[in-house]
C-alpha cells in the first residue's frame, strides 16, 4: 500500500494494486516463486488446475498477531492463459499483511543490489503485523519484524513503508556488519537506528520518516529535511534521537549531491566495509570515522590533498 497525503486532518491511505515478489505458489505438489514484479508462469497448467498460495515467500513470511503461524493462505483455480491473483481483505488479508510482506522483499531487493554475495538475509524472515499488546510502535526483536495494530490514535504500523524498511534495516545492519567482519554487528545503538532510517529513506527518497504515523497528515517520526542536528549539542544520549545526527549528515550529502540519491546511496554503503562502530557514547568519535571513510571512499586518484573530493 502507498500512502498519499489527504487535505483532512486525518491520514489516509490509498490502495495501489502491485505484484507481490518472490510469494510461494504450490500447483500439483510443486512449488513456484514469483519473480521480483510478482509474475509467474507455469506452462503445465493446461486445464483447471488447484494451486494455494500463503502469505509466505522467499524472503518474507507474514503471521497476524503475536505467533508465527497465522499466515493468510488461499485456495484457487488456475486456468490456461492469464490469471490475476489477489492478496485482498476479500481474501482474508488484511492490508498491513500485504503491505509489510511487499516493502520487506523491496527493502531486501535494494540491499542485495549493493551487496549481491551477501545471502544470510536470503531466508524468509517473519514479519508479524496486527500485534495485539501495544499500539504506535513497531520494532526488530533479532530474527522478526514487529508491527502493532490500529491504536492510541495511530494507524496499524505495518501500512507504513518506510517504519516497515527501517525495522527490516535493522537486522540488515546487524547482519552484514557480522558478515563483513564486525563481531558487535553494529553495536552503537544511535548509529543503528539513523542507519536504519536511512534503508527506508534510500528507497523512498522521502525525509521525512512515518509521514501520518499519529493519525493526522502532520505528524511523522521523524524528519530531515528542516534544522539538522549536529553533533556535539545535539547529543543526549537516546538511541533514537542521536541516530538523527548521522542519518540527517546522509540526507544533507544527497542535497549536497543535488538531490541525486543514488550517488550518496552508493557512497554511504561504500563506507560499510569499515564497520566503523563503538560503544553508546561515543558516537563523536563513530561519526568522525564515518566522514573519514566517505572522505577516502569519495576520492578518486588517492591523494587526498589535490581537491578530491
Amino acid at each position: 500500500l502507498d500512502r498519499s497525503s489527504a487535505a483532512s486532518d486525518v491520514y489516509k491511505r490509498q490502495p495501489i494494486n502491485r505484484g507481490l515478489p518472490y510469494l510461494r505458489v504450490e500447483i500439483d505438489g510443486e512449488e513456484y516463486f514469483t519473480d521480483a514484479n510478482g509474475l509467474l508462469t507455469v506452462n503445465t497448467v493446461t486445464s483447471p488446475t488447484p494451486a494455494t498460495i500463503d502469505l509466505i515467500g522467499k524472503y518474507a513470511r507474514v503471521s497476524q498477531g503475536t505467533g508465527a503461524t497465522n499466515i493468510e493462505s488461499i485456495d484457487i483455480i488456475l486456468n490456461p492463459g492469464v490469471n490475476l491473483i489477489e492478496f485482498d481483505e476479500e481474501s482474508g488479508a488484511m492490508p498491513s499483511e500485504v503491505s509489510a510482506y511487499y516493502w520487506q522483499n523491496i527493502v531486501h531487493d535494494h540491499m542485495k543490489f549493493y551487496f549481491p554475495t551477501f545471502t544470510d538475509l536470503d531466508v524468509d524472515q517473519l514479519i508479524r503485523v496486527e500485534r495485539n499488546d501495544g499500539t504506535c510502535n513497531a520494532f526488530y526483536d533479532g530474527s522478526s519484524t514487529n508491527f502493532y495494530e490500529d491504536g492510541g490514535g495511530c494507524p496499524s504500523t505495518g501500512l507504513f513503508n518506510d517504519v516497515v524498511m527501517h525495522e527490516y534495516g535493522h537486522g540488515i545492519n546487524s547482519d552484514l556488519y557480522l558478515d563483513l567482519g564486525d563481531p558487535g554487528g553494529m553495536g552503537n545503538g544511535a548509529m543503528n537506528e539513523g542507519y536504519a532510517d536511512l534503508w527506508g529513506m534510500t528507497v523512498t527518497d522521502n525525509p521525512i520518516l512515518g509521514q501520518g504515523f499519529l493519525g493526522g497528515a502532520g505528524t511523522n517520526v521523524r524528519r530531515y529535511d528542516v534544522e539538522p542536528k549536529v553533533y556535539p549539542e545535539d547529543l543526549v544520549g537516546e538511541v533514537h534521537a542521536d541516530g538523527e545526527i548521522i542519518a540527517g549528515a546522509w540526507w544533507d550529502v544527497n542535497e549536497n549531491f543535488g538531490g541525486d540519491l543514488t550517488t550518496m546511496t552508493a557512497l554511504w554503503l561504500q563506507t560499510f566495509s569499515a564497520t566503523v562502530d563503538g560503544a553508546d557514547g561515543n558516537e563523536g568519535e563513530i561519526y568522525r570515522d564515518v566522514l573519514l571513510e566517505a572522505l577516502i571512499a569519495d576520492d578518486d586518484n588517492a591523494d587526498l590533498g589535490n581537491g578530491t573530493p
